[in-house]
């Protein structure tokens, strides 16, 4: 059992080390997905200072055994949860946000007691070993290890006891790591992605609609988990749209975005060039492709409804966005229910009731109205997905109790006994029907 004093000690040394190399991981964002340092500070390490105020701030009340109600068939009787640390978690974080997404579910982990084993993304080569160094600076092995490397490096790592894995990543990894976690019973925490919706229907805020979009769309140059995957737009209202969308995209990013300091990059080649490929056919302007920066300017493809288009297959993730025009309100519903259950789903109304409606209707890990990627901000709300795009959830609280044992405690007194309960049986089925009828 992990005392309170050194979980506290862990968080605050995790974020003294953060405080020494923070121009080190923004330095190491900018190689990798060429963010600027204000983008990385805002989506990424600001964000992990939060998360650890946040944890430092409550982790008492946390901590705290829960008492609940006790039953009058074991009266008296006291009823608690206890919180206890699971053991050895591993945490595989992605390249997207590789420094956010690695160190959130580790400051988690820590809050909840538990020791660590890191496994940074080998595609986010510069971000990864600034967090090996860190890590080494201020924790033994046996608190945090970082292991770097590939798939072999990932595999090898189930030959060790592990207690929890947390995976963050596509939906086909998430699908492999939990058969590898099955084969010694390891409780998994999946963070994984799908095609988020975005639709809108009877707005009356199209620009401002527009400009949301675009900002949560182009976050990291499309390579957003949540970042809206497909537009649904109210038939009559595309043109408009997309003429908001692109005055929304020169604002930010100015008339040529690939080459603003507030425009990333792709992570590597192979995944520039599987973009670029989903564009084969459609009539773009030749500005919108850098292949020496691994840039691509925004674009916006209109669809039929019917498209067997591969960018209506699998999640873009990238800084393409494909429009298709619906008939009415329950169209839209329809096809984003055809689908697999997306990890973020957004509409954009002026109608309360559509409103209403839409989270009534639409299963998703999250639901965010008339904004996109917002609700990843609140530490009260938990993030997760369901079914295809995920299992599990964290952030500020629910990563306290995504990471802990929930232990039943009953302890009962010696004072009364309810002989009731012993055998001979014989002739108390009635008498137990009452009972429990009673006490239900």
């Amino acid at each position: 059992m992990t005392s309170y004093s050194l979980r506290i000690d862990r968080l605050n040394r995790l974020k003294q080390t953060i405080r020494l190399h923070e121009q080190q991981v923004l330095d190491a964002l900018s190689k990798d997905l060429g963010k600027s340092p204000e983008e990385a500070y805002l989506t990424e390490v600001g964000y992990i200072y939060n998360e650890i105020d946040s944890s430092i701030k409550n982790l008492a009340k946390w901590m705290r055994p829960k008492r609940v109600p006790g039953s009058w068939l074991i009266f008296p009787s006291k009823s608690a949860i206890e919180f206890k640390p699971k053991g050895v978690v591993l945490i595989i974080a992605p390249w997207n946000y590789p420094f956010q997404l690695c160190l959130a579910p580790l400051v988690g982990a820590i809050a909840a007691g538990n020791t660590c084993i890191l496994k940074p993304s080998e595609e986010a080569v510069e971000t990864g070993q600034v967090i090996a160094r860190m890590m080494a600076s201020c924790f033994s092995e046996q608190e945090i290890e970082v292991v770097l490397g590939g798939v072999e490096a990932t595999q090898k790592l189930f030959e060790r006891k592990l207690d929890h894995l947390f995976f963050t990543g596509s939906t086909h990894v998430g699908r492999l790591l939990m058969i590898e976690a099955a084969k010694s019973l390891i409780p998994v925490t999946l963070e994984l992605g799908g095609k988020s919706p975005c639709l809108i229907y009877d707005c009356s805020e199209l620009e401002l609609a527009a400009r949301r979009i675009a900002w949560g769309k182009l976050l990291n140059s499309g390579q957003t988990c949540v970042a809206p995957d497909y537009v649904l737009i109210q038939k009559g209202q595309k043109d408009a749209f997309m003429n908001f969308f692109k005055s929304a995209v020169e604002s930010m990013y100015g008339s040529e975005p690939i080459q603003s300091h507030d425009y990333g990059s792709i992570i590597n080649d192979r995944h520039y060039d599987r973009l670029v490929s989903l564009t084969a056919g459609l009539k773009t302007e030749s500005e919108s492709f850098n292949k020496a920066s691994r840039k691509i300017a925004p674009i916006l493809i209109p669809l039929e409804r019917e498209s067997q288009s591969a960018l209506m297959k699998d999640e873009i993730f990238g800084p393409l966005l494909p429009i298709i025009e619906i008939d009415s309100f329950e169209e839209g519903l329809e096809f984003i229910q055809k689908r697999d259950r997306p990890l973020a789903a957004y509409f954009f109304s002026s109608s309360q009731s559509l409103l209403t409606s839409f989270t009534q209707k639409i299963l998703a890990g999250g639901i965010c109205l008339n904004d996109v990627v917002v609700h990843l901000t609140n530490k009260n709300l938990p993030f997760g997905g369901i079914g295809p795009s995920g299992m599990g959830a964290y952030h500020g609280y629910f990563s306290f109790e995504t990471f802990s044992h929930q232990q039943a405690v009953v302890t009962r007194s010696f004072w009364f006994e309810n002989r009731l309960r012993y055998p001979p049986y014989k002739g108390k089925l009635s008498l137990f029907k009452r009972l429990l009828a009673w006490f239900s």
